[in-house]
């Protein structure tokens, strides 16, 4: 790995953190996570108040239950850019990305999966940033729509910012990168299941006071602001 991000000591992990419901533009509806994983991308069902309810997901709630994300790691390999998810279960954590690849294959390009590293966050210091996890789409596309996004998010608090600044240097706006799944081993070392690697495009890097009411990165704010209600100030 030519990235800096190649040891135990540079993981960052925090407990996992679920979007909350609230009425914004699109109109967000949070689906019981018991419920088991949409078959396709999108479908659409009623409910009791007969009103229509557009689901848009790729989690399968349980099986992330299971595998327990707990960190985040961006690098290098041949140059290419690397988003790391690192699950605590490491099989469970291979069975999200097989299931994956069956969906939208080795190479994502209609970007079925949407990824946000979300930069300034509110009142945190700057070298905190949070990953959003969820089905890319575009909000403008549900007006008047009831929508359910399953989504997760991850709050990275290292002390200092070398990392991300170096994954951002080597991250050419709209560039490749690859999304595969990691693991730390018993030596400290990191499993990159490269097997399972991801080929994607479409990587958004947002500064939190740029995003707006229609832009889908406003989860991942409402989410930081739920967190922020829930504990407290941040440090």
């Amino acid at each position: 790995m030519n990235s800096p991000a190649s040891r135990l000591t540079d993981w960052n992990e925090l407990s996992l953190e679920r979007f909350p419901p609230k009425a914004d533009r699109p109109v967000i509806v949070r689906v019981p996570e018991a419920d088991p994983e949409e078959e396709t991308i999108s479908e659409r069902y009623a409910t009791g108040d007969h009103r229509s309810v557009e689901v848009r997901s790729i989690l399968d709630i349980p099986q992330w239950e299971q595998a327990r994300w707990i960190g985040v790691m961006l690098g290098l390999q041949h140059d290419l850019p690397i988003v790391g998810l690192h699950f605590e279960d490491r099989e469970a954590g291979r069975q999200i990305f097989e299931r994956w690849r069956e969906r939208f294959g080795a190479r994502d390009a209609k970007g079925a999966i949407h990824i946000a590293i979300l930069r300034e966050l509110p009142g945190r210091p700057p070298s905190h940033y949070a990953v959003l996890l969820m089905a890319g789409t575009e909000p403008g596309d549900f007006a008047g729509t009831l929508v359910s996004m399953p989504s997760r998010l991850k709050l990275l608090e290292p002390a200092a910012d070398t990392n991300l600044r170096f994954f951002l240097d080597n991250y050419p706006a709209g560039g490749s990168f690859i999304l595969v799944p990691t693991y730390v081993k018993e030596n400290g070392e990191p499993d990159l299941m490269m097997d399972l690697a991801i080929l994607k495009h479409d990587l958004s890097i947002r500064r939190v006071a740029d995003i707006g009411k229609s832009d889908l990165e406003i989860i991942g704010v409402q989410l930081l602001e739920q967190m922020e209600a829930r504990d407290g100030s941040p440090p």
